[in-house]
C-alpha cells in the first residue's frame, strides 16, 4: 500500500504535511506584525486550509505559536485536534 506525502510552505516555518488523509500543520505563523516582517508574504490564511488533524510547534516565538489566529480562523484548541509543542497556551502564555 502506498501512503501520499505532500508539504505546503505557507511561509517561514509554517507548513502543512499530509500524511494520506492526515493533515498536520506545523508552527503556525499566520499575523503579520509592523516589527517584524518574514522576507516573504504568508501563502495561505487560516480560514483556506481546511480540516487539520494536529498542529506541532516548535517553540514559543510568535512566529512560531500563533495560536490565537487559529482559534479565530475556526480551529478549536479543545476538539480540533492534538496541538504539539512546548507548555503553551493562546496569547503566548504559559
Amino acid at each position: 500500500m502506498t501512503t501520499t506525502l505532500s508539504a505546503t510552505r505557507i511561509g517561514h516555518a509554517c507548513q502543512l504535511s499530509e500524511f494520506g488523509d492526515t493533515r498536520v500543520l506545523t508552527d503556525p505563523w499566520f499575523t503579520q506584525q509592523a516589527t517584524y516582517y518574514p522576507g516573504e508574504p504568508i501563502a495561505a490564511s487560516v480560514e483556506t486550509l481546511g480540516r487539520i488533524d494536529a498542529v506541532v510547534i516548535s517553540h514559543e516565538h510568535y512566529d512560531h505559536c500563533d495560536l490565537d489566529a487559529l482559534m479565530a480562523g475556526g480551529f478549536d484548541l479543545g476538539t480540533g485536534g492534538p496541538v504539539n509543542g512546548p507548555a503553551v497556551t493562546p496569547g503566548g502564555r504559559k
